[in-house]
């Protein structure tokens, strides 16, 4: 029976694959079940949170639970084999999946406060192409929050002392990250189990949108202004797009060009950041949106978004605070100091072609002397 389930699974497979598949589809993801490593009514709220957020901030189309759950079950397979590619590589053919997306919780803790009750959570996401079996994403997060504020903040959200880079933590060290985290955990006094679930419940989604926009960042929608009517700015990206409600775009301008110090050609230019838009309501084509948030401004002001400045799907919460002088003043120091050891570099290297044509001349004259000698 368990056979022919699967034959089942890999003949509906194997049409969905031969099937012509518009250009403007989304890719398919599926998010595995965490690994049991804690409670598991936290691993099934972290599940579903991190569901929601890839299937409302990203331009991707998830695989029904039910369905990845009965494949795992008549394969027999745990999570943490899913890592091995061949395993990852069946399982997402057999429900026809781009993507899986693998977890643990690394560390929690609830407790009552004389002022405020706490909570915090650690967890470790990884983000699997099928195609190759490969992690190409991989990420460990930790946040804490405050119940009389409702408010959430990032502490130390990204280990980058145990990792070396910010976000992209290579799964060979992430029992080493986990141990770290398991040592900087406090000793807190619990809450009781509904009120510390409500507490994680709270902690989560500053966690799951920061692995959405990770995913966004790979492959953002990209587009210009096209419209700025009464407050409202419309852009031109749509549904056929993978545009939906509630997505944010950021709006720029271009800045100063980059040259290459050793070429003196373009390379890059800067970008300047000038606002924020969140999608309110989306046609097949075009997506209108609020502005939410311009910079340097306490205020949104709509007015400084202009048509034909280009857009990228990305969430004012992750991007850096950074003002346009202050980039310009950074990337002057660096460029300034760049085209100066550059320019020392091109009259060092004159100066030894010089003295070269020198040496081979003199060279040059001390062999016909020799020859008129003889």
């Amino acid at each position: 029976m368990r056979l022919i389930f699967v034959w089942l699974c890999l003949m509906v497979a194997v049409q969905t694959a031969l099937a012509q598949k518009p250009a403007n589809e989304p890719k398919r993801v599926a998010v595995a079940p965490f690994s049991q490593t804690v409670d598991a009514k936290i691993v099934a709220v972290l599940e579903s949170e991190l569901a929601n957020a890839l299937a409302t901030y990203c331009n991707l189309k998830l695989v029904e639970r039910q369905q990845l759950g009965q494949v795992l079950s008549e394969l027999k397979l745990s999570n943490s084999e899913l890592v091995d590619p061949k395993a990852a590589q069946k399982v997402g053919k057999i429900i026809a999946a781009d993507y899986l997306v693998l977890g643990e919780i690394l560390d929690y803790g609830a407790a009552r406060g004389a002022v405020s009750d706490r909570a915090r959570i650690g967890a470790h996401i990884q983000l699997v192409e099928v195609a190759s079996g490969n992690i190409i994403l991989s990420m460990i997060s930790r946040n804490e929050v405050s119940l009389n504020t409702s408010t959430s903040r990032t502490v130390g959200a990204i280990l980058s002392t145990v990792a070396g880079d910010l976000d992209l933590i290579p799964s060979s060290k992430a029992s080493r990250v986990a141990s770290v985290l398991s040592a900087a955990k406090p000793s807190l006094p619990h809450l009781d189990e509904s009120q510390a679930l409500t507490m994680y419940q709270a902690a989560m989604p500053a966690i799951t949108r920061k692995f959405a926009e990770k995913i966004n960042q790979m492959s953002p929608l990209t587009g210009y202004v096209v419209a700025n009517k009464d407050g409202r700015v419309a852009i031109n990206i749509g549904a056929i797009s993978g545009c939906r409600k509630d997505h944010e775009f950021l709006v720029y301008t271009d800045g100063r060009v980059i040259n290459d110090p050793a070429s003196g050609q373009k390379v890059g230019m800067t970008e300047v950041p000038v606002g924020f838009l969140k999608v309110v309501d989306v046609e097949d084509k075009l997506a209108w949106c609020e502005v939410i948030r311009t910079f340097s401004d306490k205020t949104p002001l709509p007015d400084k978004i202009q048509v034909t400045m280009p857009v990228r799907q990305s969430y004012h919460e992750f991007y850096p605070v950074v003002l346009p002088d202050e980039v310009y003043q950074i990337i002057g120091h660096v460029y300034k100091a760049e085209n100066e050891r550059a320019k020392k570099e091109a009259e060092r290297t004159k100066k030894e072609a010089e003295r070269a044509k020198k040496e081979a001349e003199r060279a040059r004259k001390e062999e016909e002397k020799k020859n008129k000698q003889n």
